[in-house]
């Protein structure tokens, strides 16, 4: 059974990542944990225990509520319990995902209108930089439906590693929708014999699962791939994050937190390692 963290802060914007997650995951054989993190609060003296206390008490009914009402929404069927970590999240995340084995986190993601400024809302880009599992960050704009040519941005270097495209067919196969596997390069560069040989192994990988591969050029990337998910009009981008790939080293910083906020799209990343 799969293990689904729910991120909350009780904001318009969780609730509808929430949601989004349920509807995305399902309810066969998937549990939820709705998690909230309090920061820690200094014991200066009773007073402020004491303020502590009472705040914690009013979060674990405001959980309590959101459970109920998740559960009048989905019925018996949503396998959902709760969970308040003290502490930051940056912190806490590892702990979390030590105690609890998600198998995916899904947490909210609010766009800056700024696209000079590529940093994710900061609790986003701590999930992505810190959790080992895949995240899916949702935009306060986006709404479940059904999945629409999911894009995959590859630099053709993700055959190495089976378990991450095990995870996509597994994830995608009964949504009824064509993956879409795009290589962006810059400058009209050619396909290096070791690239084409690695859209072979991917192809291979994926078996079954309908799929299409694409090579566009563009001067910027990450533009690049954002584009043509508007052009196809797809319905989420999925980015694998690892450590000197190649996005990282055109930027010089988390092509993650760049194509989020680039990206009005929800973004699933997986984690190679």
């Amino acid at each position: 059974m799969k293990q689904v963290l729910l991120l909350t802060d009780f904001s318009n914007n969780a609730e509808n990542a929430v949601h989004y997650g349920i509807q995305f995951f399902g309810l066969k054989d998937c549990r939820y944990i709705l998690l909230h993190c309090l920061y820690e609060t200094p014991p200066f003296n009773d007073a402020v225990v004491s303020q502590a206390t009472e705040i914690e008490t009013d979060v674990k009914a405001r959980l309590a509520a959101k459970m109920a009402s998740l559960q009048k929404v989905y019925e018996s069927n949503l396998k959902i319990s709760s969970r308040i970590e003290i502490g930051k999240l940056k912190f806490s995340i590892h702990q979390i995902i030590k105690d609890i084995g998600p198998d995916y986190i899904v947490v909210g993601n609010r766009k800056r209108s700024d696209l000079s400024n590529f940093l994710l809302k900061s609790n986003t880009e701590e999930v992505v930089k810190e959790a080992n599992v895949p995240v899916l960050a949702i935009p306060e704009s986006a709404t479940f439906e059904s999945l629409k040519n999911p894009v995959l941005a590859s630099d053709l270097k993700e055959g190495k590693n089976p378990k991450l495209f095990t995870s996509i067919v597994e994830l995608f196969r009964g949504h009824g929708c064509t993956l879409k596997i795009l290589n962006v390069h810059q400058n009209a560069e050619i396909l290096s014999e070791a690239e084409a040989s690695a859209g072979i192994k991917i192809d291979r990988l994926l078996g079954e699962l309908p799929h299409d591969f694409y090579y566009n050029e563009h001067e910027s990337i990450p533009e690049g791939i954002v584009q043509f998910a508007k052009q196809e009009e797809s319905s989420m981008l999925i980015l694998i994050a690892r450590k000197h790939n190649l996005f990282e080293r055109i930027f010089g910083k988390s092509v993650t937190s760049t194509m989020a906020q680039l990206a009005d799209i929800p973004l699933l990343v997986l984690h190679e390692s």
